[in-house]
């Protein structure tokens, strides 16, 4: 986990799944989700990519049924806090991020499922942005992920929002994320502190 270069990474979630219920036990992988980019050759080629794409299929569990009330932040615009017009500029991940070999890349649920299923994997670590759209409503996002029974947990400051503050409810960008945060917290998961997660596993 790169904290250092989190706001580089851009519409990333990083799962973090352990091997108990205690979420400070030790990882066992990663499961990294690129948005639009996983289609490059050096995501979809890698060994990390196969192993999800010919994992077996576990058996779906029943959706929870699980609701929330809309955010309190106004994003329909997309977030954006500048003029220029949208487009993709990127063409691969970001250099500095490194990609165990025991990793798995995925941009599609069921993938995240079987994996996360056929491993034993109850507790899910998630950071990377934005806290309001990759993070909580991806196929393999909170909601989700949730809804199919796993306990979710947001590392929340490792995560942004996409906020504009020129619009409702017309708090700073800062006040904004912490506002998706809380409702986060409050509907679909727990959150905790990247220092306490590094305190706890250095103690166990």
């Amino acid at each position: 986990m790169l904290y250092s270069t989190l706001r580089l990474i851009a519409s990333h979630l990083t799962f973090r799944p352990e091997s108990s219920d205690r979420f400070a036990s030790c990882t066992t992988s990663a499961a990294w989700n690129p948005f639009s980019t996983v289609a490059f050759g050096s995501f979809r080629d890698r060994t990390q990519s196969r192993k999800f794409r010919t994992c077996i299929s576990a058996a779906l569990s029943a959706t929870l049924d699980l609701t929330s009330t809309p955010l309190t932040i106004d994003d329909f615009k997309g977030g954006w806090e500048t003029t220029e017009s949208f487009y993709e500029a990127w063409t691969r991940q970001h250099t500095a991020l490194h990609i165990a070999p025991n990793d798995l890349i995925s941009d599609k649920g069921d993938e995240v499922y079987n994996a996360l299923r056929l491993r034993g994997v109850r507790n899910v670590l998630i950071l990377g942005v934005h806290a309001n759209m990759c993070v909580l409503n991806r196929p393999f996002a909170i909601k989700q992920l949730t809804k199919w029974g796993f306990r979710c947990i947001l590392v929340r400051d490792l995560t942004d929002a996409m906020y504009n503050p020129q619009d409702r409810p017309y708090v700073s960008h800062q006040q904004g994320t912490q506002l998706v945060i809380e409702h986060i917290e409050k509907y679909w998961a727990p959150t905790v502190l990247s220092p306490d997660l590094v305190r706890a596993a250095h103690s166990n």
